[in-house]
């Protein structure tokens, strides 16, 4: 069982830390296509318009996912700490 226990906190650590930046570029880049077809009225450049959208209260589904993406990682490692201290 340690051996399962270590190698799923490796896969999660490593998901969650290749899946943060993936979803932020793809998150910026579906907003970016959104203001370059003139469907969200852009005035702003899409990076100052994606940073409104990130600070503003409409925003609770991106954080959920980073916030989601940071359990996993930090479930991953607590997985690994609690293998090696059974030894």
């Amino acid at each position: 069982m340690p051996r399962f226990t270590v190698a799923l906190g490796w896969f999660l650590q490593i998901a969650g830390v290749l899946l943060m930046p993936l979803f932020v570029a793809g998150s910026f880049y579906l907003f970016a296509l959104g203001c370059g077809m003139s469907t969200t009225g852009c005035r702003l450049t899409a990076g100052q318009r994606f940073m409104q959208l990130a600070f503003s209260s409409e925003s609770w589904w991106f954080w959920g996912v980073l916030l989601l993406l940071a359990a996993m990682v930090w479930l991953g490692y607590y997985l690994r700490a609690k293998a090696r201290l059974a030894h």
